[in-house]
This record gives structure tokens, C-alpha cells and sequence, in this order.
């Protein structure tokens, strides 16, 4: 069967192989063949990335790339000295503007698919603090790309294939503009801000495919963004370029000019929205949800966590024994209704009961969410808390409202096992039928 934008449909490996597949893909321009190769060669996956953006942006006057150049390890050290003009170096890229400083290795991205292993950082476009940057990015990677800031809200959006619902689809995840109390404007990142809106778009219309699906505790406004004429526009720059497999785009809208959207990364699906399962859903199906952590498929009874529930979760993550709170909930769904206030603390308990041998999490609104690249809450960074601490003991999907209070009224009155089955993109909650015995 055909599968437009298959999530498997990259190769990742080594640079060799990289220039293998661009050489396969793109043999009809020999032209952009070798600029691309170059791209690769030079500037990293980023850079190579980024020129695929600007392929990708040729479909729709609404979506830019903004400035960027690649910047090697001896060009970062003429950055760092005082008597050399950054306009010099940078060209207009960087004047009166800050500037993002990303790694960029020759496997990253396209050779990787990890995703988020390095951090990027925002700088001001003067000697010392691009000299800070160039510093921070060095650890991670010997060359970088520099690219003009482009303010605003930041929008994931995976162009994919989904097993589960069996056609291509757009699942975006974008973040928020928030004041903080001093009534300052800040902005968010699907990248790392779980609590935005989650949606799943038809890639063929830009119309909604699923109710949209918020965080726990959603606060700031995430709804300013035209999501779906994004996700349209971009499946159809997709398509004028011949890539048919599945990708991930990081895109940045301001507010204010919501007809201008920035394209700032891209790269194929990562390996955190992949999947090689047939995924064969059941027929009672209770909530279908793009709020998942990763590909999966768990059974188990369910139980909901009581607010004692909550907080013996919360003592047992910062090293207390509570041995009857892990023989209840070991080898079980957990149901949770009492989230604790912070997040990081609910994301502390999430681990340690996943390391106990919880083996599933059913949340009312999205806590994790594999848009995020690598870590799960920008205050996390500082525990060093990746998505593999909780992904490989356990599964993770957020569901809506409606769907949550089904799910809870059953877990309170009847011994109820269910199914989470993930594609990496989609996930069901569903009942599975009874396992015959002979």
C-alpha cells in the first residue's frame, strides 16, 4: 500500500548515505542535486535543512525563511575579536537584530533521529555574546548556523503518515503568548511547551481531522495561529517538491502578522513520532488523541490515581518507600485526575512509578507530547530529564474532556482493562475484546 509521507520513509545513517538518498530523491534537478549536497558537505544537517525550507517556501508566498549562514570554527574565532565588524562577517543577517545560534553537525537531523540533542541559543548580534554563543554551541558541535530571530509563537508540524487512522494527516503542536505579571509579552514553543493545542489536520483541505486537544492547565493564548492553512500549505510545498516521505517542520508565527510564517527547521520524522507496528485497533474505541508520548501498544486494567494517590506518588519520586502504593498500581493504567500543581513534579512521579512497573499514563489534556524535542519542560534542562527516562518503561496519552470522564466513570465502578496503541502521531484508547481461552 502506498504511504504518502511514510514516517519510516527516510534512511537515517551516515553522511555517505545521506548524499546516497539526495542523490535518489532529487536527480531530476541536478542543479539543486549538488547545492544540496554542498549544503550537507559545508554547512551541516541544519544548513542542509534550511535549503530545503526555502524549496518548501517557493509554494506559498506566505512562508519564509529568515536569514541564516552557516559559520565554522574558525569563523566563530574572527566573531570573538573586538576589531572585526560583525556586519562583516554576518551581512545583514544579524543588524540590530538577535540571532539564534544552532548546532550543526554533518549527521544531525538527517543522519540522526534523535532529535533536540543539542540546546540552541539566542544571542545579541555583538562580539562578546556571539562569543558566548559560539562557546555554548561548541560543546554540542565544532559549526553552527546563525539565523535572524523570528519572534513569535513556535508551531511543530509533522507531515506524516498515520497507521491508525490510515492515511497521511498534519498533527500540529504550537505554543503560547503569555504575560507575565509585570504585564510583558513572552513566547512559547511547541518544542517544549506541552501546554499549547494539539491538532490533527487533513493535509488534502487544511479541516480538522480530531477535536482539538489542550494542555492540563492551559493558560495564554495558543489559538492565534492559522494552523490549518499552515499544515495545508505546507503538505502541498511537500508534494511540489516530490518529497513523499514524512517530515517535521518547526515553524514561528508572530502573533501580529499571522500571514507570515517562518520556516526555521526541518527535518525527516524523528524517531520519537515512528512506528513499525500494524497497529490494529479495536472495535470500542474510547478516545483517539495526538497527544502521545511515542509508538506503543499496552494493555492493562485500569485505576484512577486519588488525590493521596497523587501525593504518595510525589514522596515515593523523591526517594520514600511506599511499597503498597507500588503493589497497587504495578503492572496497571494509571488514570489521572489529581495532577500535582507543578509539572515537573508530576513528571518526577511519572518516572519513578514507570521505573516501579506502572506500564501506562491517561491524562485529562496533554502533559508529554513527542513534539518536544528531547526534553519535556524547558525546567527540566537542570535534572537532565530526557523523554527515554519515561518512554522506555511506560505510555503516555492525553485525552480530551469528554473522553476523560468516560474513562473515569468506568475505572470507578467496574474493573476495566483497556488498551493504549500508539503510531507515534495518533494514539487509542480503547477495550480490547476478552482473550479467549481454550
Amino acid at each position: 500500500m502506498d504511504k504518502p509521507f511514510d514516517p519510516n520513509g527516510w534512511r537515517y545513517g551516515d553522511r555517505e548515505d545521506v548524499l546516497r538518498q539526495v542523490e535518489e530523491r532529487f536527480s531530476k534537478d541536478p542543479v539543486l542535486c549538488t547545492e544540496l549536497e554542498e549544503a550537507l558537505i559545508i554547512g551541516g544537517g541544519k544548513a542542509f535543512g534550511l535549503r530545503l525550507c526555502a524549496l518548501v517556501a517557493r509554494s506559498d508566498q506566505r512562508l519564509c525563511v529568515p536569514p541564516w549562514r552557516f559559520v565554522d570554527a574558525v569563523s566563530q574565532m574572527d566573531l570573538a575579536r573586538e576589531d572585526l565588524p560583525i556586519a562583516e562577517v554576518l551581512g545583514e543577517l544579524a543588524r540590530d537584530r538577535d540571532v539564534i545560534v544552532r548546532s550543526s553537525e554533518p549527521d544531525e537531523d538527517w543522519g540522526n533521529p534523535a532529535s533536540g540533542t543539542a540546546q540552541s541559543t539566542v544571542s545579541a548580534s555583538t562580539p562578546l555574546a556571539l562569543a558566548m554563543a559560539f562557546g555554548r554551541a561548541s560543546r554540542d558541535a565544532s559549526s553552527v548556523v546563525v539565523q535572524r530571530i523570528a519572534p513569535g509563537i513556535g508551531v511543530v508540524v509533522d507531515v506524516v503518515w498515520s497507521e491508525l487512522l490510515r492515511r497521511p494527516i498534519v498533527r500540529t503542536k504550537t505554543g503560547r503568548m503569555m504575560r507575565d505579571t509585570e504585564g510583558r509579552i513572552h513566547y512559547t514553543s511547541g518544542t517544549w511547551d506541552v501546554e499549547g493545542l494539539s491538532r490533527i489536520w487533513d493535509p488534502d483541505s487544511g479541516e480538522p481531522l480530531l477535536p482539538t486537544h489542550a494542555g492540563t492547565q492551559l493558560t495564554g493564548d495558543a489559538d492565534r495561529i492559522p494552523t490549518g492553512e499552515i499544515a495545508y500549505a505546507l503538505a502541498r510545498g511537500l508534494r511540489a517538491c516530490d518529497i513523499a516521505f514524512g517530515v517535521q517542520f518547526e515553524v514561528v508565527v508572530h502573533p501580529d502578522e499571522p500571514d507570515v510564517w517562518n520556516l526555521v527547521q526541518m527535518r525527516p520524522s524523528p524517531g520519537a513520532v515512528r512506528s513499525a507496528m500494524p497497529a490494529a485497533p479495536d472495535t470500542t474505541i474510547l478516545a483517539v488523541s495526538p497527544g502521545t508520548s511515542h509508538a506503543c501498544d499496552v494493555r492493562a486494567p485500569m485505576i484512577p490515581v486519588t488525590p493521596r494517590d497523587a501525593l504518595d506518588a510525589m514522596h515515593f519520586a523523591s526517594g520514600v518507600e511506599k511499597p503498597e502504593l507500588v503493589e497497587r498500581m504495578t503492572g496497571r493504567i494509571l488514570l489521572w485526575e489529581n495532577i500535582p500543581t507543578s509539572e515537573d513534579y508530576w513528571i518526577a512521579a511519572v518516572s519513578a512509578l514507570s521505573s516501579a512497573g506502572v506500564i501506562g499514563h491517561i491524562t485529562r489534556g496533554v502533559m508529554l507530547i513527542n513534539t518536544t524535542h528531547g526534553m519535556i519542560l524547558r525546567g527540566q534542562r537542570s535534572r537532565n530529564r530526557s523523554w527515554d527516562d519515561i518512554n522506555r518503561r511506560a505510555a503516555v496519552v492525553g485525552v480530551d474532556t469528554q473522553a476523560f470522564e468516560t474513562l473515569h466513570k468506568l475505572a470507578k465502578h467496574t474493573r476495566t482493562t483497556v488498551r493504549i496503541v500508539s503510531d507515534g502521531v495518533v494514539a487509542h484508547v480503547s477495550i480490547p475484546p476478552p482473550v479467549s481461552r481454550r
